[in-house]
């Protein structure tokens, strides 16, 4: 099973150091617009890329966003603060399939998934440690909400 992480934000690189922004910084997290909330999307764009993982914490992050970005800038598809997602799919302890939505699919060398569907959102606060007991707590609120849910097609459960 995959888990998908959430963050809203800004793309935009800043510069704290110097009190210099080259765009601007991402906005303080607003639990309340994720938090048990559902959405429904029908052919979101979103960019997708990898990174290596050990044991799953992202190793060059960084590099990975830059990279999406300059893309992403590049086709004047960057999305306002309010309306930017980014979902980060956890598939193994060693990759980590990171989606950003934009405003466009026309991003030159750039990989492009259109999602549809219904998503649930939940979120939580605390340590990295915490995160295999957030799982079970989305799991529970999920079956909740919801019923019996699958993180894959439900063919694969018959």
């Amino acid at each position: 099973a995959s888990t998908m992480a959430v963050h809203q934000g800004s793309i935009a690189e800043g510069n704290s150091e110097e009190g210099k922004e080259k765009s601007c910084c991402c906005p303080k997290f607003d639990r309340s617009r994720f938090n048990e909330k559902e959405f429904v999307w029908k052919d979101k764009p979103f960019v997708k890329d990898s990174t290596f993982c050990f044991f799953y914490v992202p190793l060059n992050f960084g590099g990975l966003m830059r990279r999406a970005c300059a893309k992403i800038e590049a086709a004047n598809a960057t999305c306002e603060h309010e309306d930017f997602i980014m979902l980060a799919d956890m598939t193994s302890k060693w990759i980590t399939r990171v989606c950003l939505s934009v405003t466009n699919d026309e991003i030159p060398g750039a990989e492009i998934v259109k999602i549809s569907g219904t998503f649930l959102a939940k979120t939580f606060e605390g340590s990295y440690s915490n995160f295999s007991v957030w799982i079970g707590e989305m799991d529970k609120f999920a079956k909740a909400r919801k019923g019996q849910y699958f993180d894959c097609c439900g063919k694969m459960y018959a």
